[in-house]
């Protein structure tokens, strides 16, 4: 047992609120609501099955929430689209189209404040480098990417997003290409240690604390990359190949899930050192949109592996997660 002396001077992190992404053992004050709160796996997590889409297609850009979810754009056989449709965790509903119809785009923040970026705008695959803004009524052009690809991985707000990877086709060429947004314009930082697309990444949570998992082409499908604000380092593969894999999480508590390679169902959980399988996805899929944290993400849109376009969301779920400590 822990002793006073042993702990002494060790401070609980204080919070306007609760952590997005708390991990295991973690304790902290609230102070909106004034309690002490920890973080514990209550239950087992599992996927669940919610209602469709509107419009069928895969590789959208995507961000959000179960209840604050978005996608827009994407791709419907050769064409890209435009539409936006958001989720308040129960219905889909269709809003204002995009500027410029884009899909394989990015994402980033809300269904009341996003982002998108790069893609492809048409069959032609002419790469996009252009930013739209989300807020929350129509899409606004901003600063472009420095280098324009598609494919990227993506994590952050409206006001505070990374991107990393991507490529461009034809020619294809791998990028290793790390952006970050400021708000205002995006700054490249480090490179990821291998160069890759169609990793696998949460596009909810803290630019600062990111990790991606699988891509493209065939030597990397297993790989895994955490970002610390600074840098990316190498960690413990993946079990299972992933490219276009769903993805939730951060760089200390994550989930990975479906894509392209078999075994198509299989979702992994990372707790910050090692991948462990848990509950399988009810829907063979790839090229979703997607986001969350490890306790709470979701899944929709993409193709399945015959090849036909998937209008169903699922969602993941761990139960209890979060206690509140009471005095006796």
């Amino acid at each position: 047992m822990a002793t006073y002396i042993g702990i002494k001077g060790v401070p609980i992190q204080t919070i306007a609120g609760d952590p997005a992404n708390p991990i295991a053992g973690q304790v902290w004050y609230n102070t909106t609501a004034n309690t002490l709160k920890g973080y514990g796996m209550q239950g087992t997590g599992a996927w669940a099955t919610g209602n469709n889409i509107n419009t069928p297609r895969k590789n959208p850009g995507s961000g959000g929430l179960v209840s604050t979810a978005w996608i827009v754009g994407g791709i419907k056989g050769p064409a890209v689209k435009d539409e936006t449709e958001t989720y308040d965790g129960t219905s889909w509903s269709e809003t204002a189209d995009l500027t410029t119809g884009r899909g394989y785009n990015s994402g980033s923040g809300s269904n009341t404040a996003a982002l998108t970026f790069g893609g492809v705008s048409g069959p032609t695959t002419t790469q996009v480098d252009s930013t739209e803004l989300w807020n929350a009524t129509s899409w606004t052009e901003v600063n472009d990417l420095n280098t324009a690809r598609n494919h990227m991985t993506a994590q952050g707000t409206s006001t505070a997003a990374l991107t990393v990877g991507g490529y461009t086709s034809p020619p294809s060429v791998e990028f290793g290409e790390t952006e970050e947004w400021d708000g205002t314009s995006w700054t490249e930082l480090a490179d990821l240690t291998t160069a890759r697309h169609n990793c696998a990444s949460s596009t909810q949570g803290t630019p600062t604390a990111m990790i991606v998992s699988g891509g493209a082409p065939g030597p990397f499908y297993f790989l895994c990359e955490t970002w610390n604000g600074t840098s990316w380092t190498e960690t413990s593969n993946v079990n299972s190949a992933k490219v276009q894999a769903g993805g939730s999480g951060i760089e200390t508590f994550a989930l990975t899930w479906g894509g392209i390679n078999p075994p198509w169902y299989t979702c992994e959980e990372w707790n910050g050192t090692s991948w462990t399988e848990v509950g399988d996805t009810a829907i063979v899929c790839y090229g979703t949109g997607h986001a969350g944290t490890a306790t709470e993400a979701w899944q929709c849109a993409g193709l399945n592996m015959p090849g036909a376009d998937v209008t169903t969301t699922e969602e993941w779920a761990t139960p209890n997660a979060t206690k509140t400590f009471t005095s006796s």
